[in-house]
């Protein structure tokens, strides 16, 4: 067949004869796939969506992050603690019980009277163990516990003074002070022990001298009356250099038959109450001489003996001979001691500012009762040391809920506990404050020179610093009746700010600029320094 010029037979749809594609007979000019589908999305329905994202595929693989997540956060977490470790950052030293405690010397007898007959006594102190809590005391120096009168033998130094209580209310007072973590020594200063027990030093004693044959017998009877308050579990003793059985051969029978009944968590201590030579110097009184280098803590008071009122000049010399005498290990520093009687005579604002000095000195302090509180003088009885009996105002039978039927004196402790800006209320923040920063329990010691504070003949401001860490404190007194300016750029290698964290006067707190501090006469203040861009 010839195909036409102007096109071939079977190639145009009319040729065809109207053939449909994919008819027999019928190849040429049609699509070899022919039409394609169209194409149509439609969005899961609800049960196929759950049916799919449930299935074990989808289930494997959210399992596998989940697990990815917290095993990143964790090995972050482990990276930060490792940081943490491994950091200069320091570490609060492991230190015996008696350097971080308070100590308080009272006597049953002028403590509490729980009976209401005129004398303190055992129950009076086991009541009264919530108030002594509450200002932070942990360790006891009960005095005045033992019979007075004739001892007839070494025995009756194991006895209690039946005025006061049995031996079973003392071993019940014993267990209430261990469940309050509260520790108790036995005070044998100023006891007068029966005959053949004033223990004389054997250094002292020529070879010759039948004195020494009933030496042993002595040393024998005094260390078997320690046993046995040891065994009943006593936390060690208080003696006094003034105190004539006060030797170092003494101070070392003590120290071995304590150091018998030691644990590492329970250790007994021996306690020198001494006067202080380097501050009796200051009114012309070398003081007593003792070795009290065998006891775990020596206790000085802060101001010095004196048949009057010292006057603020001689105070501030006093202080300041204590700031800058050398640092013993560790001392113990006191307001006031039985032989001098309680700080009542001394006036309040002085009571303030030795209560502030003596719970920011490095060392253990120790109160005598009432101190804490600056009570006056009772009217409640007196003994021959010018002691005088606490006036509480109410009786506390629970905790510190006093048994009030009228308003109590305001020179009583419940008085003193009602005021807001009262001494007791400055020893509490005081005392709570220390037993929590580390610079003001174990922290270094520096003094700041008078004459970088202010230079004026008349000017009587004390200070200085307590560091830990990256931690200062700055305690600053003025002793002085005047205001204490200080000299301008004082505090030039200091951090230019911080914050008042006590007072003296109560009426101080939060930050302040070291470039306008000033002091009111007679106040103390406990700054708190903060480096520049620190918020610790």
């Amino acid at each position: 067949m010839t195909l036409p010029a102007d096109g071939a037979p079977g190639c145009s749809s009319a040729s065809l004869g109207g053939a449909v594609c994919g008819s027999p007979g019928v190849s040429e000019g049609c699509p070899l796939l022919g039409a394609a589908p169209e194409l149509r999305r439609e969005p899961l329905s609800q049960v196929e969506l759950e049916r799919e994202a449930g299935g074990p595929v989808w289930r494997a693989r959210r399992a596998r992050l989940v697990l990815l997540f917290w095993l990143g956060w964790l090995a972050m977490l482990c990276a930060a603690i490792a940081t943490i470790a491994q950091g200069p950052w320091p570490r609060a030293p492991r230190r015996p019980w008696w350097q971080g405690a308070l100590f308080c010397q009272l006597q049953p007898a002028l403590f509490l009277d729980s009976d209401r007959d005129g004398v303190g006594d055992i129950k009076g102190l086991q009541d009264g163990l919530p108030y002594l809590r509450s200002l932070g005391v942990n360790a006891l120096l009960i005095g005045g516990l033992l019979p007075r009168g004739e001892l007839g033998s070494v025995s009756n130094l194991t006895h209690i003074n039946r005025t006061l209580g049995t031996e079973a209310q003392f071993q019940e007072l014993l267990a209430h002070c261990s469940t309050a973590g509260v520790r108790v020594l036995l005070d044998l200063c100023n006891v007068s022990l029966p005959h053949g027990v004033n223990l004389p030093d054997v250094s002292r004693i020529p070879r010759d001298d039948s004195r020494r044959d009933g030496l042993p017998v002595q040393l024998g009877a005094l260390k078997r009356a320690l046993r046995v308050w040891l065994e009943r579990g006593l936390a060690g003793f208080t003696i006094c250099d003034t105190d004539p059985f006060y030797s170092e051969q003494t101070l070392q029978e003590w120290r071995d038959e304590v150091k018998r009944f030691s644990s590492e968590d329970n250790e007994r201590i021996v306690v020198v109450w001494r006067a202080d030579a380097a501050v009796q110097s200051v009114l012309g009184d070398p003081g007593p001489a003792g070795n009290s280098s065998l006891a775990d803590l020596t206790v000085r008071p802060l101001l010095p003996t004196a048949e009057h009122n010292l006057t603020e000049q001689e105070v501030a010399v006093a202080v300041e001979t204590v700031l800058q005498r050398p640092q013993e290990p560790w001392p113990g520093w006191t307001m006031g001691a039985p032989a001098v009687g309680q700080l009542a005579s001394e006036s309040g604002e002085l009571q303030r500012l030795l209560t502030v000095l003596v719970l920011t000195l490095p060392g253990t302090p120790v109160v005598l009762y009432g101190d804490e509180a600056g009570l006056g003088q009772s009217k409640n009885g007196t003994t021959d040391a010018g002691l005088t009996a606490m006036d509480w105002g109410c009786l506390p039978r629970s905790g510190e809920t006093g048994d009030c039927t009228g308003a109590p004196s305001v020179d009583s402790v419940e008085g003193r506990r009602q005021a807001r800006c009262s001494q007791l209320q400055l020893f509490r923040s005081l005392s709570h404050t220390r037993s929590r920063e580390g610079a003001l329990l174990f922290g270094s010691f520096a003094p700041l020179p008078r004459s970088r504070v202010c230079s004026s003949p008349s000017c009587s401001v004390l200070g200085f610093l307590r560091s830990w860490a990256c931690v200062r404190f700055l305690v600053l007194l003025n002793f002085g009746p005047g205001q204490g300016l200080l000299e301008p750029g004082w505090a030039a290698s200091l951090p230019p700010r911080g914050v008042v964290v006590a007072s003296s006067g109560m009426d101080r707190l939060g930050a302040i600029s070291l470039e306008t501090l000033w002091l009111a006469p007679q106040e103390a203040v406990v700054i708190k320094l903060f480096e520049p861009n620190s918020f610790s």
